[in-house]
């Protein structure tokens, strides 16, 4: 069963921007796409089978990796798919716990 709702929060889309921003000051037009086909690929198998992400801490959030240094957070809420962060791994753990709790 595919989830039929995917909601973007403002963090999700927020940190999605800072990510490509920094893409963009290092790499060229085709490593950002492969990146950001590689998102649309995890959020379709997401959405396809929602408890393939592993759990976060004692919460409902998941975490799948969408390459070694960027993971996505996600929650399922009841038929729908709430993107809740793009994380770029090598930051500050205890800043990505603020940041979910925010959302």
């Amino acid at each position: 069963m595919k989830l039929p709702v995917i909601f973007w929060t403002n963090e999700a889309i927020h940190s999605l921007n800072s990510c490509v921003e920094f893409l963009e000051s290092v790499w060229d037009e085709k490593i950002i796409e492969k990146f950001l086909d590689l998102i649309d690929e995890k959020i379709d198998l997401i959405s396809s089978n929602p408890e393939i992400g592993s759990k976060v801490f004692s919460t409902n959030n998941r975490k799948l990796l969408i390459h070694e240094n960027v993971s996505l957070y996600y929650k399922v809420d009841n038929s729908q798919l709430k993107i809740l962060l793009i994380w770029d791994n090598r930051q500050d753990p205890k800043k990505l716990l603020r940041d979910l709790k925010k959302i």
